[in-house]
C-alpha cells in the first residue's frame, strides 16, 4: 500500500507519520555502514499498521523527503528512520536532536 493511500485511510496514522524524531547519531551510523559495505541486516520497524515489522536484506541508500529521513530497502519499500525498531541486534534508542 503506498503511503499517500494510508495517510487518506488512517487519520490517526496521519498524525503519527507528522512528527518526525531525528534518530540516534550513533544508530545512524550502523545504518550508514552497512549501506556502504552492503551487508545483508535484518531490520525490525513500525509498519502502516503499527505493529512490528522484519526485512531481512540490503540496504541501499538514506534520503530525506518531506523533512523526514528514509531508507530505501532493495525491495524497493522505504522505511522511515525513526519508525525502525532494531538493526541487527542493535536497537534504535533515543535522539540525535541538536
Amino acid at each position: 500500500m503506498k503511503i499517500a493511500s494510508i495517510l487518506k485511510t488512517n487519520k490517526k496514522w496521519f498524525s503519527f507519520m507528522q512528527n518526525y524524531s531525528p534518530i540516534n547519531c550513533s544508530f545512524y551510523d550502523q545504518l550508514e555502514n552497512a549501506i556502504v559495505i552492503k551487508e545483508k541486516v535484518l531490520l525490525e520497524y513500525l509498519n502502516e499498521n503499527q505493529s512490528i515489522e522484519k526485512y531481512e536484506g540490503i540496504l541501499l541508500d538514506i534520503y530525506s523527503r518531506d523533512k523526514a529521513e528514509f531508507v530505501k530497502l532493495a525491495d524497493g519499500c522505504s522505511v522511515r528512520l525513526d519508525f525502525i525498531h532494531k538493526l541487527n541486534d542493535i536497537e534504535n534508542i533515543g535522539s540525535c536532536k541538536i
